[in-house]
């Protein structure tokens, strides 16, 4: 059948329009994808793709009139392609990204639904507090070598040495004095510490303590909030109070799109479910949550797996309800 001259015109016009859509994908795809306009710019790409089905059941198509336009919107598009991927592991694979910030906003409102105990926490980033010792263990000199199950100490948290992720400035086999950076040298004792558990200096001493199997992953970790660096924390036991939080965070989370390489959280929100208990460190300065999860499912990915980004809409929320606790709010020096 052949097409009659005002369809063969809206075709034409239709595969104008097509090609402008994905021009404008094109150009606006160099905006800074953040928050809200990353879901803009992927439904707008999205879009794109019924396009050719548009073109290719209207009545005044042809082979080359669906054809020409149909290549050169794919070339516009092509340019872009790595920011619409689905790329797992970069901040560029839009539908990905996407995707792990939902599920990380999902599991969060899903803590809502078994009754949690939570306890809100304000984390010492200035350097205000000293740190002091744990009970039972001591601080290792600059020029002792440092063993695998020494702690080390930052923020608050705490890590075996031969269990410590590639950026700690020192590592097992080393000692404080011989690491390259000399700054960090300079606050050893004060922001950060690397402690060796005390002994009597005997052996049935050592022998019991060797003997003692030793909670999954240390004692620091089970009580977070009462870390060295923690200012003041609070047990939340309004459901009101515990719905506002998660509700705040997982909004952050579902429009976080980019995060700094730094953490520096000042925030915390710990989270026991059931046997499962979950720590999340939150750091509005950087647009990130870093989570630890223990218990038999801690398997909880958008938490312990490295964590996710937000935005710094909740932090309101959190210092409100830090305020009303009469917990000190650590102050960010980056407002």
């Amino acid at each position: 059948m052949t097409a009659r001259p005002s369809q063969i015109r809206a075709h034409r016009i239709l595969s104008f329009l097509a090609i402008l859509h994905s021009a404008a994908v094109l150009g606006l795809s160099s905006r800074n994808h953040d928050h809200v306009w990353s879901w803009w710019w992927l439904g707008l790409a999205t879009s794109l793709f019924l396009w050719p089905l548009v073109l290719a059941i209207h009545p005044g198509r042809s082979l080359l009139r669906f054809l020409i336009p149909t290549i050169i919107a794919a070339a516009l598009f092509l340019p872009c392609a790595h920011i619409y991927a689905l790329r797992t592991h970069s901040s560029s694979g839009r539908i990905a990204l996407g995707v792990y910030q939902w599920r990380a906003a999902h599991n969060l409102e899903k803590l809502l639904l078994s009754n949690p105990r939570m306890i809100l926490y304000s984390i010492d980033q200035d350097g205000t507090k000293p740190l002091e010792a744990k009970k039972g263990y001591r601080l290792i000199g600059v020029d002792e070598i440092i063993l695998p199950d020494d702690m080390y100490r930052i923020r608050g948290e705490f890590v075996r040495m031969d269990e410590a992720p590639e950026e700690l400035l020192i590592k097992a086999g080393q000692t404080i004095s011989s690491t390259a950076d000399k700054g960090g040298n300079s606050n050893y004792g004060k922001t950060w510490q690397i402690l060796r558990r005390e002994t009597n200096g005997s052996n049935e001493a050592e022998a019991e303590i060797a003997a003692t199997p030793g909670p999954e992953p240390d004692e620091f970790d089970r009580e977070p909030y009462k870390g060295s660096a923690v200012l003041g924390y609070a047990e939340i036991t309004d459901r009101a109070e515990q719905r506002a939080l998660i509700t705040a965070l997982a909004s952050s989370a579902r429009y976080g799109w980019e995060s700094a390489l730094c953490h520096n959280p000042r925030h915390g929100l710990y989270v026991e479910t059931g046997t499962t208990a979950i720590d999340l460190t939150i750091c509005f300065e950087c647009h990130n949550v870093y989570g630890h999860s223990w218990g038999p499912n801690d398997k909880i990915s958008s938490f312990a797996d490295g964590g996710f980004s937000i935005t710094d809409a909740s932090e309101s929320v959190f210092n409100a309800t830090l305020k009303r606790h009469g917990i000190p709010i650590s102050q960010n020096p980056w407002p």
